[in-house]
C-alpha cells in the first residue's frame, strides 16, 4: 500500500527524476490541460478530490518519511499548477503564463508562504503549494483584465 501512495505522489518516476522534479510536474499537468481542454462542469469537484486524495496519502507516509517535504513527493506541484489555471481557459498563453506565475511564487514562497510551509505533515507539503497556486491564478486574472483594458 505504501508503494502505490509513494507511486501516486511521485507520479511514477517523474518524482525521482535527478533535476527539477516539481517543474516537471508543473509542466506536465500545463501540457495535459492543453491537450485535454476540458469546460466540464465537475473541474472543482475533482480539484477537491484531488487535495483530500493527496492530504490523506500524505498523511499516511509523512510517519515514515525522514523529510519534511520530500522531493520525490510531485503532487502538490501538480495540485498548485492544477488551481493556477482553475477557471481560465486553458490556452497556450493562460498556461504558459500560469507556469511561470506558479513557479515563481512556490519557489520565492511571498507571505504567508514560507510560514505555511513549516506546518506539521500533509498540511505543510501540500499547503504552501495550494496557496502559491491561488496567488498565481489571481496574479493571471489581474493580467487578464489588465490585457483586455490595454488591448
Amino acid at each position: 500500500m505504501k508503494r502505490l501512495a509513494k507511486d501516486f505522489l511521485s507520479l511514477g518516476p517523474l518524482g525521482y527524476f535527478p533535476y527539477f522534479p516539481g517543474t516537471l510536474a508543473s509542466l506536465l499537468i500545463c501540457l495535459l490541460l492543453f491537450f485535454l481542454r476540458s469546460d466540464s462542469p465537475l473541474i472543482f469537484e475533482i480539484s477537491v478530490l484531488f487535495v483530500l486524495s493527496s492530504l490523506t496519502v500524505v498523511s499516511v507516509l509523512t510517519s515514515d518519511l525522514k523529510e519534511k517535504d520530500p522531493r520525490f513527493v510531485v503532487m502538490d506541484e501538480v495540485i498548485g499548477m492544477y488551481l493556477t489555471v482553475l477557471n481560465h481557459t486553458p490556452c497556450a498563453f493562460n498556461l504558459f503564463v500560469g507556469f511561470i506565475l506558479f513557479r515563481f511564487f512556490d519557489i520565492m514562497k511571498p507571505y504567508p508562504l514560507k510560514k505555511i510551509e513549516k506546518l506539521p505533515g500533509a498540511l505543510g507539503i501540500l499547503a504552501d503549494d495550494i496557496l502559491a497556486g491561488l496567488y498565481a491564478n489571481l496574479s493571471l486574472c489581474l493580467i487578464e483584465r489588465l490585457s483586455r483594458n490595454v488591448l
